[in-house]
């Protein structure tokens, strides 16, 4: 599942017995979309300080709300990125380092059938809401 900004409905068809995972609010930087960074370790701080201050995570699957989601909080190591011309973030084109810092959960496979997935993550006081609601039809064999 792909990350989101905003409000987002998505529906999705996975066969069975696959595991699914999602973000639920992440942060991701490189040294080129943020120049006044100049070493990873201080592109990982940054990742790290917009999920600290994240002030709001919800999770339901199938109307259950799930507990405990701070355990749910992954730090990547530094990655290598290849940023395209005119790329989502202005950052400067070519060959850079990137980290982030988020929280994913990933699922064991669900039973075959109709499943909803909402998530909820809000940070920076509030101003910055990911909401995504997912139906999920599970179906026998291969797609």
């Amino acid at each position: 599942m792909a990350g989101t900004t905003g409000v987002v409905a998505r529906k999705c068809v996975i066969p069975e017995g696959n595991s699914i995972l999602l973000p639920i609010i992440n942060y991701g930087a490189t040294l080129a979309d943020e120049p006044t960074i100049k070493s990873e370790f201080e592109l990982h701080m940054l990742a790290k300080r917009e999920i600290d201050i994240v002030s709001d995570l919800e999770v339901n699957i199938d109307g259950v709300k799930v507990d405990k989601l701070q355990k749910y909080r992954v730090a990547s190591p530094t990655f290598d990125v290849i940023l395209p011309e005119d790329n989502l973030f202005n950052g400067i084109p070519g060959r850079t380092r990137g980290a982030a810092d988020g929280y994913w959960l990933f699922l064991q496979p669900l039973s075959k059938g109709e499943h909803n997935i909402f998530s909820f993550g809000s940070c920076l006081a509030g101003r910055v809401k990911i909401s995504l609601t997912i139906e999920i039809k599970i179906v026998d064999g291969f797609l």
